[in-house]
């Protein structure tokens, strides 16, 4: 897995390094997120605070609402990943009609996982519910499900076969 994240990384810097060589200023948080979930997902809390900072500080000043969303969901996980919920849950969400369904339902769908993660399965649920009405893009779905698998789904029992969905909902998605 640890291949994996290095590989994520590698390709990260390589767009990083495109981006900046031909000035694609409006492209900058769309190689910085992936950087930043690379590092997370190595243990490097302060490389990938800092990257996703930057990335959401350069969406903020292009005004991009697209991609400051995506910086948003990002910074929800990295800070879950973290073990961080209560930071998570205290992220500031920009409006999400200025930007494309399936952004704004990544932001619900990020934040319906740490409520679940933090017990407060209705709100969770409320939330997954928005998430899933706003888009069926793949993000979102992976993030509905995993929702989903921690409080057994606003319809569903839970069931070790609720997790075993979810898994196979990434492998099919990835």
């Amino acid at each position: 897995l640890a291949a994996r994240y290095d590989d994520a990384l590698t390709v990260a810097e390589s767009a990083i390094e495109t981006i900046c060589r031909f000035r694609l200023d409006f492209a900058i948080p769309y190689a910085l997120c992936p950087a930043a979930t690379a590092a997370a997902g190595r243990r490097q809390w302060t490389t990938a605070n800092a990257l996703v900072e930057e990335a959401l500080r350069s969406a903020r000043s292009a005004r991009n609402a697209y991609a400051e969303h995506i910086c948003v969901a990002t910074t929800i996980r990295i800070l879950a990943q973290q073990g961080r919920h209560q930071a998570a849950l205290a992220v500031e969400i920009p409006e999400l009609s200025a930007s494309l369904p399936s952004a704004t339902s990544e932001v619900l769908a990020s934040r319906a996982l740490v409520l679940a993660s933090s017990s407060r399965l209705g709100e969770a649920s409320a939330l997954v519910d928005e998430a899933r009405g706003a888009s069926s893009a793949i993000e979102p779905t992976v993030l509905i499900a995993a929702a989903e698998a921690i409080d057994g789904g606003p319809r569903r029992a839970h069931t070790p076969t609720t997790v075993s969905q979810t898994r196979q909902t990434g492998m099919k998605t990835f």
